[in-house]
């Protein structure tokens, strides 16, 4: 299984960053996002580090949503998740693949457009480093989450409907304490301090993947 699992994986993430190049396009929204956000606020250029934050805070939810909200549909429409199953691959490790494809991805972009978008708010080098880790270590917790409500819109039911909603708490909560971790950064603090709440983050990433995973095996029966 879990040759079948890092085949499947791999797959993924040569469709999502060769093939379709997706990520180029999620790289190009994210970067005008961030760039747009000071402007629409019709603020001055002296005051755009303090924007800073929100911008990547709002930007993140937008593009983890973007990245992953059709996850399913392309394998859905041709048959490709039904053939998986008939070869024996169970759907929770279709589930796992999508989301170690999306962080693969996700971090990928962060890593190309954080860094260019601290020029632009004139964010300290060492500063955009330690929030671009703070964020890594919280993807695998967003993407998690995210992919399993792309699943859930696959079959979609009065019951799916009711847990979509419920997905998006555990998103926002996320980027809460993402954020507060920031802030520590961004106000001075040492990474020992912010680490401390992306220990939350990772926490929750440990204790909802596996529990994610056992859900998917029936999600098919929605």
């Amino acid at each position: 299984m879990f040759n079948k699992l890092l085949r499947l994986s791999l797959f993924e993430i040569y469709r999502s960053l060769i093939n379709n190049k997706t990520w180029l396009s999620n790289s190009l929204f994210l970067f005008i996002n961030m760039l747009v956000f000071p402007f629409a606020i019709n603020t001055d250029i002296e005051s755009y580090g303090v924007y800073f934050l929100p911008s990547v805070i709002t930007s993140i939810l937008l593009a983890v949503v973007l990245i992953t909200s059709n996850a399913f549909d392309e394998d859905v429409k041709d048959g490709t998740l039904d053939q998986l199953i008939i070869f024996g691959i169970p759907l929770y490790a279709i589930y796992l693949s999508k989301v170690i494809a999306a962080i693969v991805e996700f971090s990928f972009i962060i890593c190309i457009v954080l860094p260019i978008m601290a020029i632009f708010y004139k964010i300290e080098h060492r500063v955009v480093l330690q929030i671009i880790l703070n964020i890594l270590l919280s993807i695998p917790l967003l993407t998690s989450v995210s992919i399993f409500g792309a699943m859930l819109t696959m079959n979609i039911s009065k019951n799916s409907a009711i847990a979509v909603l419920l997905v998006f708490p555990l998103l926002i909560s996320a980027l809460i304490i993402l954020s507060l971790a920031s802030t520590e950064i961004l106000n001075g603090s040492d990474f020992i301090v912010a680490f401390s709440y992306i220990k939350i983050n990772i926490g929750l990433t440990l204790f909802l993947l596996p529990l994610l995973m056992w859900l998917s095996k029936s999600l098919k029966q929605f």
